[in-house]
């Protein structure tokens, strides 16, 4: 036997938070609404975004305010909004920089005080702050050549380029082998076929620069980066 007012929790409904008589959860959640969530925050992602009270509630039930929470897949920034909302602290990793970017300038538009999402019933009035960091591209610049190359000539500079540039290809990779592909077939071939023994040439292990390698002269990394590497390493 229990006392009911042991079962009445606060609960964000339709942007309001309300007594509610609370039961277990189930695993089939149908009373959060989807609509228009793929512009909030005040920025668009349509057919991606998760709506910012299905991360308030998932962060409610599992985390304590102070705690730390990790989104290995970021998108344009619910988790981090939420998180800022609900006095967490958050760590987001994004690979597209469109998403990146978007991210951005949602939580810059969180700490100013939007009024989206999870804002009003929560009573959001601003503050907190965040880091944005960027990898530097090593090998990554090549892929990124190579995919938007438009044509065989393109492909042939790059081409002899990567050979001049063995610290970026695969380990595997014997350069006698590849040179004599290079000066016998390979302008011959057709432009997909080209780019994809070009991709595969290339060590993805080294798609960006490693922290022991962030002095290294060959790189170009400026003194800014350097000593901000070492402090988020806390050195």
């Amino acid at each position: 036997m229990s006392f009911l007012k042991q079962s009445i929790h606060k609960v964000l409904i339709d942007g309001e938070m309300k007594d509610q008589i609370c039961k277990l959860v189930c695993d089939c959640w149908t009373d959060i609404n989807y609509n228009n969530s793929q512009n909030e925050g005040g920025v668009s992602l349509p057919s991606g975004k998760k709506p910012e009270q299905l991360m308030h509630r998932i962060i409610e039930m599992f985390t304590m305010p102070g705690d730390l929470i990790l989104d290995s897949y970021f998108g344009t920034g619910t988790t981090g909004a939420v998180a800022l909302k609900l006095n967490r602290k958050f760590i987001g990793i994004e690979q597209l920089d469109s998403h990146f970017d978007k991210a951005v300038e949602r939580l810059s538009a969180v700490i100013n005080g939007e009024q989206g999402g999870i804002s009003s019933s929560v009573n959001w009035k601003g503050g907190g702050s965040f880091i944005s960091c960027e990898l530097i591209d090593d090998s990554a610049i090549f892929l990124k050549r190579i995919s938007s190359s438009k044509s065989s000539e393109e492909l042939v500079e790059l081409f002899d380029e990567l050979l001049s540039n063995p610290s970026v290809l695969n380990y595997n990779i014997k350069i006698n082998e590849v040179k004599n592909i290079r000066d016998v077939s390979f302008s011959n071939l057709d432009l997909d076929l080209q780019k994809k023994i070009l991709i595969a040439l290339i060590d993805k292990n080294t798609l960006y620069v490693n922290k022991s390698d962030i002095e290294d002269k060959e790189k170009e990394i400026n003194e800014a980066d350097i000593q901000f590497t070492r402090s988020f390493y806390g050195e």
